[in-house]
């Protein structure tokens, strides 16, 4: 019995020390991949997390503007979308975010370039608005002027044409010789020639002068009424003389001198 019983028991396994050695390297080989691999991959999500958590602000802005122009079935349908924009940044699978929040994001950037182009839209209209008033009001303006300057060209035509039917008349009767065009401008208007420059002229002092520094010899000789005076011969006695007359102060006084006694015309007078 117990041959029998030892015949079919399993026959027990050994390993060597080598084996189990080159396991055990194996395994902390693995592990020290599975804590490198696990880092890089900490450290990826990190930054994806930051990348993604970028989309935050702009998704949250977007989604409350949406819901707050809603009504009242669309803000209780959009309302996860609030929850989701508050704390999408938090997740754990925060790759799984990505799509989503790069979404949201596209379309806020596509909504606030659409207003800024409809803004500058509106500003053109508004610019082409007043170009085409200003224009409006030019052309007014100008055909004012045009009418205006119509009714001048008539009113001068009438003008002309009076004034040559008063010239016909005015020359039958004989009352002018000469007959004018007035269409012409020539006969409207008249030449005025430029006034000659005034002669300036010398006085008779300065003419003496010049005469006598031009003249050779004594200056005094170049005098008509002083050579005259003094080739006379008679310088006189230097005293003043009665006229000779019969004038009642300065006549002839009787006397056996014959001077002129001054002091008593000047009484008389």
């Amino acid at each position: 019995m117990s041959d029998s019983a030892a015949d079919g028991a399993a026959p027990t396994e050994t390993y060597s020390i080598e084996f189990v050695n080159q396991l055990k390297a194996q395994l902390e080989s693995a592990q020290r991949e599975s804590a490198s691999n696990k880092a890089k991959y900490d450290v990826f999500e990190s930054k994806e997390r930051e990348r993604i958590s970028a989309f935050a602000p702009e998704a949250k802005a977007f989604i409350d503007e949406l819901i707050g122009e809603a009504d009242a079935d669309a803000k209780t349908d959009m309302a996860p979308l609030a929850s989701w924009a508050n704390d999408f940044t938090t997740k754990k699978d925060i790759l799984s975010q990505a799509p989503l929040a790069r979404m949201v994001s596209c379309a806020s950037a596509k909504l606030k370039r659409v207003r800024e182009e409809a803004s500058v839209g509106s500003k053109a209209s508004e610019t082409l608005g007043a170009t085409m008033k200003e224009l409006e009001q030019s052309k007014a303006a100008d055909t004012a002027k045009a009418a205006r300057i119509s009714e001048l060209e008539e009113l001068v035509r009438e003008q002309q044409s009076n004034a040559k039917a008063l010239q016909d008349e005015l020359a039958k009767a004989g009352l002018m010789a000469d007959r004018f065009d007035f269409s012409k401008a020539s006969s409207r208007e008249k030449e005025v020639s430029a006034p000659e420059p005034a002669k300036i002229e010398t006085p008779a002092l300065t003419a003496v002068t010049s005469n006598a520094s031009r003249a050779s010899g004594n200056p005094i000789q170049a005098d008509d009424l002083f050579s005259h005076i003094m080739n006379s011969g008679n310088f006189g006695s230097g005293r003043v003389q009665q006229s000779g007359s019969g004038h009642a102060l300065l006549g002839a006084a009787s006397g056996a001198s014959g001077e002129a006694d001054l002091m008593a015309a000047l009484r008389n007078a």
